[in-house]
């Protein structure tokens, strides 16, 4: 355990313990430690409280207990300690809502809160100008997203995913164009993509998969030169393919499953020399799988194009991907089972590894 005699290091700057097997609570003697800027109790077996006496910690900036046994909730004194830029609470067991006195601490950067039991709604957080990562995804937290947090213009990091979420998105969302990864998935967000999200073309990671979103996923992804995954399956999205998201050369996961989408696959699906996964099955969409060059998805593993209403035969290009030193694909899957109607032609399994409908995998 750690002993209340930590109170005789008084001139202390960093106390660091994590990732040892050290438990028990913590004792109520820091605010004798005045000099304290890091306090790191990460990766351990802490319960109890999760905030203690802080008062006097003027200069205390890090303040990280993690992935601990914490329980109960957040202490609202935490939005007194204004000198904090990192208030990581992650992977405990706390309940509650959030403080709104959180909002209070104007030199916060980092706001980690996620894989909690947190519930109620995401305070506005108004006044936090310099925040730049905030995670609270796996928690209980409903309503919708405050207008005052796409006022953070710096933030690089935004996860709200695996919470119950609801409204609809801001047009100032696209305001947040540093983001690099924004998650929010597994909500029960409505209505449409704004029209300002082609902005946030910083984006490595993006998931709005399963949700309620329908409308047009806008073409307009020209500038976007760095995003990696995109996922945005399980919604109700329609209208056709955005073909400038084929064209980013960094993208290598790409998910449009179980949609409505319709209309032709783009010539240019073979575009990005990265590519790995394309999942294209439960959508509308018509016409023939489009031939692609010499060269061209070696890196594709999963290609998955079934309950669509594709015809023709598949393209031989794509097959070629199955032989040996030509491609990597694994998982072709299509409709291309003998009471699929509309019917693709594909020689099962030298070509396609999956006909639909099926039992199973050919």
């Amino acid at each position: 355990i750690l002993p209340p005699e930590i109170k005789v290091f008084e001139k202390m700057d960093t106390f660091v313990i994590g990732n040892n097997a050290v438990g028990g609570v913590i004792p109520d003697v820091l605010s004798s430690m005045t000099d304290l800027r890091v306090f790191d109790l990460e990766i351990n077996s802490f319960f109890g409280p999760a905030i203690v006496n802080l008062e006097g910690l003027g200069k205390l900036e890090s303040y990280r207990v993690s992935a601990n046994r914490f329980g109960g909730p957040i202490d609202p004194a935490i939005g007194q300690t204004t000198s904090l830029k990192e208030l990581w609470m992650a992977d405990n067991q706390l309940t509650g809502p959030i403080p709104t006195s959180i909002g209070d601490l104007l030199e916060l950067e980092t706001l980690y809160l996620y894989r909690n039991s947190l519930t109620g709604i995401l305070p506005t957080l108004e006044g936090l100008s310099t925040l730049k990562e905030l995670q609270v995804f796996q928690n209980f937290l409903t309503g919708t997203v405050p207008e005052e947090l796409y006022q953070n213009t710096d933030m690089s990091l935004l996860r709200l995913d695996r919470n119950q979420f609801t409204g609809t998105l801001s047009e100032s969302l696209g305001n947040l164009n540093q983001l690099g990864d924004l998650r929010i998935d597994e909500n029960l967000f409505s209505g449409t993509l704004p029209a300002s999200f082609v902005n946030l073309s910083e984006l490595v990671v993006l998931r709005v998969n399963d949700n309620n979103f329908e409308g047009t996923i806008r073409d307009g992804f020209d500038q976007w030169s760095s995003l990696d995954f995109a996922d945005f399956r399980n919604n109700a999205f329609s209208g056709s393919l955005p073909t400038t998201i084929f064209d980013i050369p960094t993208i290598r996961i790409l998910y449009f499953a179980n949609n409505n989408l319709d209309g032709p696959i783009p010539p240019n699906y073979g575009s990005s020399p990265v590519l790995r996964d394309l999942f294209l099955s439960g959508n509308q969409l018509t016409g023939t799988v489009p031939e692609i060059e010499v060269g061209q998805l070696t890196e594709l593993t999963e290609f998955l194009l079934e309950d669509n209403e594709l015809t023709g035969t598949m393209a031989e290009s794509i097959c070629n991907l199955r032989m040996p030193g030509q491609g990597m694909l694994d998982d072709l899957w299509v409709d291309c089972g003998p009471t699929a109607d509309p019917r693709l032609e594909c020689d099962a399994p030298e070509c396609c590894t999956a006909c639909f409908p099926s039992d199973g995998r050919v």
